[in-house]
């Protein structure tokens, strides 16, 4: 497949479609010079059809940019760490999240069609949900890059699967309450701290296992970013993860544990190949995939509520189908594009909220800046310079975000004096941590099912909506209001 002509049309679809789709508009409001009404700049209650010139509009694009970057590369990176990839195979694999991430960025800021896509400003980024369901693949097809095919393929299936099923979804989203929200952030973040861990002290059998080094990079790194988030105020703080990468990797340079080599022998210029390591199709890892995609897509949710009651835009029931079929679209792509499952990121509607720009044009702008980073190996290159110690410290600190973000959402929005919900957190949250990673002692279930239930995450998940279910049925269904 010709990359530059795949790109080429992908760029050409959705702006091509907006395109036409505005003038359309423009012409039934203003018959004798449509183009004029086309170029007006929207204000007021438009702000998100807001065209700015572009010394404005590529400031905006970067600072989204800024607030996306460390979580879209966070992904790859931990995945070949745990993996135990090359780094020219880490490179590719940042090269291929920055440039998904952009191409979904494109898709639910402009939209494709009316059906596909929201035409909010809205940015994509790799899913931290999608990381368990990776390594349980990797361990039933052999680790390393024998893995990644199905880990691709099942992403790509999960895409189209997302794409047909997305009118289901605005009918079931009614069971995914603040507590059943909350559980599961809880679980995501307590069950990938290990991750973490490993990260900073490294892997038995390594040479930098336990090194004291290592250590204390990761233990600096996490020093950094609270102190930023202490006194820091505006963009130090709003960037504390991405200031402290780059603090604790230029002391790693001073302590001569930062590897140059992948940089300069990275080229200038290349695009990222569709299928690179090759689509495999297995029914475990489609599933596995799916479950986490679906899961993803429960961020996505929030994220396109928070942002639609910004820009004054209803986004429940049905109007989450147009949204769900650009997520749908954009993981298909990902899968295609030798990346994991996408989500919105909510990181990016604090950027609205301080900027004040709700312009959709504005995250365009971004996602064609990532496009073009994707095709610069040296930049993706300076990625895989990260000590692991340094990115283990600050992936801890994500982590450790999504679990308090569960814990937020909990003390907020649910009652916690009834009895009725305490059972319902406790015993999801407490069965997800028992069975998190005991596939070995459930070795005597049916496969399936021993894989499905050694996964924390999806286990604390479905008992929260069960419980849920059984304790506050009437408030679920909406009989009658929460008390």
């Amino acid at each position: 497949i010709n990359n530059v002509q795949v790109l080429a049309h992908i760029l050409l679809f959705v702006f091509r479609n907006r395109l036409r789709g505005r003038r359309r508009c423009a012409g039934k409001n203003n018959k004798t010079n449509p183009e004029v009404v086309f170029m007006k700049t929207n204000t007021g209650s438009d702000e998100v059809n807001e065209m700015m010139p572009m010394r404005k509009l590529f400031p905006y694009a970067v600072q989204h940019i800024f607030a996306m970057f460390t979580g879209t590369i966070a992904v790859p990176i931990v995945i070949s760490q745990v993996l135990k990839l090359s780094q020219e195979d880490t490179t590719l694999l940042i090269a291929a999240a920055i440039f998904v991430s952009g191409v979904g960025t494109l898709i639910q800021s402009l939209s494709i069609t009316k059906y596909v896509g929201v035409s909010l400003p809205l940015i994509l980024g790799t899913s931290f949900v999608a990381m368990p369901p990776v390594f349980i693949i990797a361990s039933r097809f052999g680790g390393g890059l024998e893995s990644l095919p199905y880990v691709f393929g099942g992403t790509l299936v999960s895409g189209v699967l997302l794409f047909f099923l997305a009118p289901l979804y605005g009918k079931i989203a009614f069971l995914f309450k603040p507590i059943v929200i909350g559980c599961y952030l809880i679980m995501l973040g307590v069950s990938l701290l290990p991750v973490s861990f490993s990260g900073i002290v490294g892997y038995p059998g390594d040479a930098s296992y336990g090194d004291p080094a290592g250590i204390f990079l990761g233990v600096l790194t996490i020093a950094v970013i609270v102190l930023l988030n202490r006194f820091g105020k505006g963009a130090l703080r709003e960037m504390s993860i991405l200031i402290g990468l780059i603090v604790a990797t230029l002391v790693a340079v001073v302590m001569d544990m930062v590897n140059f080599g992948p940089v300069s022998s990275a080229g200038w210029f290349s695009f990222v190949r569709p299928a690179h390591y090759g689509i495999q199709f297995d029914l475990t890892a489609i599933i596995l995939m799916f479950l986490g995609t679906f899961m993803a897509t429960l961020d996505s949710v929030g994220t396109f509520s928070t942002v639609g009651r910004l820009c004054n835009r209803s986004m429940e029931g049905n109007a989450l189908n147009s949204p769900m079929r650009g997520e749908g679209v954009a993981v298909t792509i990902s899968g295609l594009f030798n990346c994991t499952p996408l989500t919105s990121f909510i990181n990016n509607a604090g950027v609205i909220i301080i900027s004040g720009v709700r312009s959709r044009y504005v995250t365009a702008c971004s996602g064609v800046i990532l496009i073009i980073l994707s095709i610069i190996p040296k930049f993706s290159a300076i990625a895989t310079m990260i000590p692991a110690s340094v990115f283990g410290g600050a992936t801890l600190v994500i982590f450790a975000f999504i679990t308090v973000a569960g814990i937020d959402t909990l003390t907020k929005s649910v009652d916690m004096t009834k009895m009725g919900n305490m059972m319902v957190v406790g015993i999801s949250v407490s069965v997800g941590l028992m069975f998190n990673g005991q596939g070995e002692a459930l070795s005597q279930l049916p496969e399936m099912l021993r894989i499905i239930l050694s996964q924390g995450v999806i286990v604390t998940f479905v008992l929260a909506i069960v419980l849920n279910l059984l304790f506050n049925f009437d408030s679920v269904v909406g009989k009658k209001e929460k008390p």
